[in-house]
């Protein structure tokens, strides 16, 4: 993906905040509080009154939002982007301008001012801009840093701050805020972290489920399915985990019968792109209350180097780490009308640890519900 790419998801991804957050229970924190975002190595604090909002793209590391009335007033939205080494700062926001000004959604771009800012230590962009996105006015600023990681990848982080135009003056002072509280860490893997907790609940009305997103990861719902993951940093910028829960008809009657048909159909996709198979588990297993069947598959590409060759070998003729597969089937009987209905939950992530993939399986798994139950509260982040 191109680093425009990056940019035109980006954008449309913050300036949709004043219009897509939600004023939700629980109320907001009264006072400002630490949070961890340990997949893009970042620490910063929270301020006062805001509410977290669920992620809806992958590069999204955080969202959050202040109301007054039930109406949101304030929009905070932090970022994060694999970009190619030695792009800049400067770069990037030239870009991310430069986008904004070619989206139908945005009209009467005026920038306001920017210049150096500096975040964590490292030289970044600062911009303020006001703008017109879909008939609302607003004004935004945001601040821009790259943090290398390999002699390939960077990271850009993204800190914006949106209000409407009539409440333009609060803008700078929390982006001031919440940048002065930012610090750099360690950048970790949610394939070694795992599921530390599951978080809101994903109503699929039409397929007559529910399923509970994971605390950091983004989630995209349609009638039918929802796809849920994080970027992964220390693997090039990929998304992984991914994981997708799914709904059909089917003739089948039994989940042990589903599965064994879906595990045909992974074999079958993994030979196509080259790779060796190795099923190693195959059983009965949990998806929320329901007695579905499990099977675990890993696929590796056919000529993986030895632990030593790869130790020695220029970094682009490594070949990717193993990909593991992890799917849970439940097919329910027939219902008046003689339909049967199967449901997927399907895990991918790049990692050689089995262990680790069954335990975010065994999660993920907890947080499925069929719609005739009632829901339990699920806590905030």
């Amino acid at each position: 993906m191109r680093r425009s790419d990056y940019v035109t998801i980006g954008v449309m991804a913050v300036a949709a905040l004043l219009t897509g957050c939600k004023r939700e229970e629980p109320a907001p924190f009264p006072a400002a509080r630490s949070i961890a975002l340990p997949q893009a190595g970042m620490t910063l604090t929270l301020p006062a009154g805001f509410i977290r909002q669920s992620l809806g793209e992958e590069f999204q590391l955080l969202r959050a939002a202040r109301f007054a009335d039930d109406v949101p007033v304030q929009g905070l939205t932090v970022l994060a982007f694999p970009v190619m080494a030695g792009t800049t700062a400067d770069q990037f926001a030239e870009e991310m301008l430069a986008d904004m000004q070619q989206q139908l959604a945005f009209r009467g771009i005026e920038e306001l001012g920017g210049g150096p800012a500096e975040l964590a230590g490292s030289l970044g962009h600062r911009r303020v801009v006001d703008y017109v996105h879909r008939g609302q006015s607003a004004t935004a600023a945001w601040v821009i840093a790259v943090r290398p990681m390999t002699e390939d990848l960077s990271i850009c982080y993204v800190l914006w701050v949106e209000s409407p135009t009539d409440r333009s003056e609060e803008v700078e002072p929390t982006l001031e805020e919440v940048v002065a509280s930012v610090t750099l860490g360690e950048v970790t893997s949610a394939a070694e972290g795992g599921i530390t907790a599951v978080y809101e609940r994903h109503v699929l009305a039409d397929a007559g489920c529910a399923i509970r997103r994971p605390a950091r990861w983004f989630a995209v719902a349609s009638v039918d399915r929802v796809e849920m993951g994080q970027i992964d940093f220390t693997r090039g910028g990929v998304v992984s985990p991914v994981a997708r829960l799914q709904a059909e008809e089917t003739t089948e009657t039994e989940s042990m019968s589903c599965s064994q048909k879906s595990l045909v159909l992974a074999r079958q996709m993994a030979h196509q792109i080259g790779d060796n198979v190795e099923v190693v588990h195959q059983g009965p297993a949990d998806l929320g209350d329901y007695d579905s069947f499990e099977f675990v598959l890993v696929c590796t590409p056919l000529s993986q180097p030895t632990t030593d060759e790869a130790a020695t070998a220029p970094a682009e003729d490594v070949l990717p780490t193993p990909v593991c597969i992890a799917q849970r089937a439940l097919c329910l009987p027939p219902d008046e009308s003689g339909v049967s209905r199967s449901y997927y939950l399907t895990l991918i992530c790049e990692t050689d640890s089995v262990e680790a993939v069954r335990a975010m399986m065994e999660k993920l798994a907890g947080g499925f519900e069929l719609l005739d139950e009632p829901a339990a509260e699920s806590p905030s982040e």
